[in-house]
């Protein structure tokens, strides 16, 4: 085919590929948005020829959705993060309840210590943590040994009910002296559970302790002997997504 040069129009025709001597057309000379992706060859573009920050979320092929909540996985696609998130957090120093402290010489239950919470979702789990220093004495002396029970309960908020049975909605222990002395100074106790209680209703978490002999008194949380008190704190978290299995 013949090379034909329009000097009227400004046109060549006729050129063959590979007719124009390499490097004699610069980008001036090639009109804007004349090349698509249809010119270019896979793999001919390197990283060092994009410019920093001309990439944004919009141009990612990822699958899902993004926003503040997720993050982009090494599959390529938008996702939540995993399971186990604390979303909220309660303890007695707020106001929330009542510190652990306080005697018994009774067999029947009496609460030391409670924390108040609301969960945001029914279900969320909630994990309550109780920690106390425990002093276990018999003021007659009669060198017998004795047991205290220890019971995690959950109520309704503001239940104050003053007998707590051994068959409650509960975690617990039991500590025996078996040493057959007048006095048993225990150190720290704890109690932990991982509770599912279904609601969004204001619930209540009390410690609630019982001596099986009226010889004996459970101190809870005195510093020295039966003299002078300190408060430990009740804690509670609420988490969602907790795994299973």
């Amino acid at each position: 085919m013949a090379i034909t040069i329009n000097g009227t129009a400004n046109t060549v025709a006729g050129l063959a590929v590979g007719g124009v001597p390499d490097g004699s057309i610069d980008r001036d000379a090639v009109a804007a948005d004349l090349i698509d992706g249809t010119k270019i060859a896979d793999d001919a573009v390197a990283a060092e020829h994009v410019a920093d920050d001309a990439v944004g979320v919009a141009q990612l092929s990822a699958s899902g959705t993004a926003s503040s909540s997720t993050f982009l996985r090494g599959d390529n696609a938008w996702a939540a993060a995993g399971g186990g998130k604390i979303v909220k957090f309660w303890h007695t120093g707020t106001g929330s309840g009542e510190g652990i402290g306080g005697t018994t010489s009774s067999s029947t239950y009496a609460k030391k210590g409670y924390i108040d919470i609301t969960p945001t979702s029914a279900s969320n789990k909630i994990h309550v943590t109780v920690k106390y220093n425990m002093h276990f004495r018999n003021h007659q002396n009669n060198q017998k040994s004795d047991s205290f029970y220890t019971k995690l309960v959950r109520t309704s908020a503001h239940d104050d009910t003053t007998s707590v049975t051994d068959g409650s909605t509960a975690m617990g222990g039991v500590w025996t002296n078996n040493d057959n002395g007048p006095e048993y100074a225990l150190g720290m106790g704890s109690l932990s559970w991982m509770d599912t209680p279904n609601t969004t209703g204001n619930l209540r978490y009390a410690l609630w302790v019982k001596v099986t002999d009226a010889d004996w008194t459970l101190y809870l949380d005195y510093a020295t002997g039966d003299s002078g008190t300190t408060q430990h704190d009740m804690i509670a978290y609420e988490i969602a997504d907790v795994a299973t299995g």
